[in-house]
């Protein structure tokens, strides 16, 4: 890690005296939130895969209800011996 002693002159001579702790990282994902609310509107988006990859990184309700749905197109699929058996497909992929 960087901040272990012997450290001390890599992190002096790529980054100064800058220190990446948790108040740096906060302050400048405030600010780009700040920047960002302005302009984003709801009505507007649509989904997409940076979408499904924030969500699975998440692990929250919208993953887990798409997970779910899956689940069950996979095991009407397995139940018809391997044969489709619905043409919804992942709205994901």
């Amino acid at each position: 890690m960087l901040t272990s002693p012997e450290m001390a002159g890599i992190r002096l001579n790529f980054f100064g005296t800058l220190e990446f702790t948790p108040e740096w990282f906060r302050s400048r994902v405030e600010g780009q939130l700040r920047n960002v609310r302005d302009k984003y509107d709801p009505l507007l988006h649509t989904e997409g895969p940076a979408d499904l990859a924030a969500h699975t990184l998440v692990g929250d309700k919208p993953f887990l209800e798409e997970l779910a749905r899956l689940q069950e197109i996979y095991h009407q699929y397995r139940r018809a011996g391997g044969e489709e058996t619905s043409s919804r497909g992942c709205s994901w992929f």
